[in-house]
């Protein structure tokens, strides 16, 4: 990285159309904090991060070890809460856009948008309560959330729609606006493993 570079990556941090995809992220999060009993506002603990994180790095990497992928989301929690006893909704969302930091090859922000939008619906389903929520860590494909899985994924849905990629993304960007407009606003991951390539 050059110092232009990682300039521009930070402040792609604050960049309006990731900083939405982030708080999307951040929804889903408050799904399974709210599934432990435990209030949201309260931030994000241990054992749910390692839920959540859990299926990110199943997603993320090419050989999948369950031991493996707890050592390595132990590390991102260490990272991550630097010693605190939760994440809050920004701590959360900074580690999620590393994640996408490290896995996406440009400053673009349209890459590290598609980038979480991608893996978001990969490891999610819409609930019968039209919110979405994390699927089981049986129901996630190992590597599924690879780049060259997330690209092939959305040239299968332009192709299967009779779109090109760019609509397909458009598309999900008016649905997922309607879908936030329509819950209110929600509030506001370093190691190794899935934020490693």
């Amino acid at each position: 990285y050059t110092e232009e570079n990682m300039d521009r990556r930070y402040g792609l941090r604050h960049d309006a159309k990731i900083s939405a995809e982030l708080t999307a992220w951040w929804r889903v999060a408050r799904r399974v904090i709210e599934a432990a009993g435990l209030p949201a506002e309260e931030g994000l603990r241990h054992d749910e991060y390692h839920v959540i994180l859990g299926k990110v790095y199943k997603a993320m990497v090419e050989d999948w070890d369950e031991e493996e992928a707890w050592e390595a989301v132990e590390d991102d929690w260490e990272s991550d809460s630097d010693g605190k006893a939760t994440l809050s909704p920004r701590a959360f969302m900074d580690g999620i856009f590393e994640l996408a930091d490290v896995w996406t090859e440009s400053t673009d922000a349209s890459e590290y948008v598609r980038f979480l939008r991608t893996l978001l619906e990969k490891l999610t389903a819409v609930g019968a309560d039209g919110r979405r929520v994390f699927v089981a860590d049986d129901e996630i494909e190992v590597g599924v959330g690879q780049p060259e899985a997330l690209e092939q994924m959305v040239a299968e849905e332009a192709a299967r729609l009779g779109l090109d990629e760019d609509a397909v993304v458009g598309a999900a960007d008016a649905s997922r606006q309607r879908a936030a407009d329509g819950a209110g606003a929600g509030a506001g991951a370093g190691g190794r493993g899935a934020k490693s390539s």
